[in-house]
């Protein structure tokens, strides 16, 4: 009997601690541009990060060359915690270079004072959408 307890609950906590562990759920994604519903190839390498309203944790990404994403909290993918989180998406910084290129987006996804991008992480499979602004030409 008592191993049958055991076995309750340790699915029991593996539930509540979420599918990637440590409190976190898989949050994959893709970032299109305003108008469109094709992913947005050309931020390929910039940086996303989460903020999480409830807890001082954030989750990352880098979008790939597909305009894909997928985030990682305490490890590379493992996802984000529950709740509601800020997002932020900057230009990479390049490896030769001490500033920031001209970013293609909006200035306003560049901090979270000023983002509007909001994604709420859900107890499952998370897929998300960030519909970005192109940065307007001068």
């Amino acid at each position: 009997m008592q191993r049958g307890c055991s076995a309750v609950g340790f699915i029991l906590l593996a539930a509540l601690c979420g599918c990637g562990g440590k409190g976190v759920y898989p949050v994959s994604g893709k970032v299109v541009f305003a108008g469109s519903d094709e992913p947005a190839r050309e931020l390929a390498g910039y940086l996303i990060t989460l903020e999480a309203e409830e807890k001082p944790i954030s989750a990352r990404a880098q979008v790939k060359e597909d305009g894909t994403f997928v985030l990682g909290t305490h490890g590379e993918d493992d996802g984000a915690l529950l709740g509601k989180h800020k997002v932020v998406i900057k230009a990479p910084l390049p490896a030769s270079e001490k500033t920031r290129p001209v970013s293609l987006i909006d200035g306003r996804y560049a901090t979270f004072a000023s983002t509007d991008l909001v994604i709420v992480v859900e107890a499952k499979r998370n897929d998300v959408t960030l519909t970005v602004e192109r940065r307007k030409k001068k």
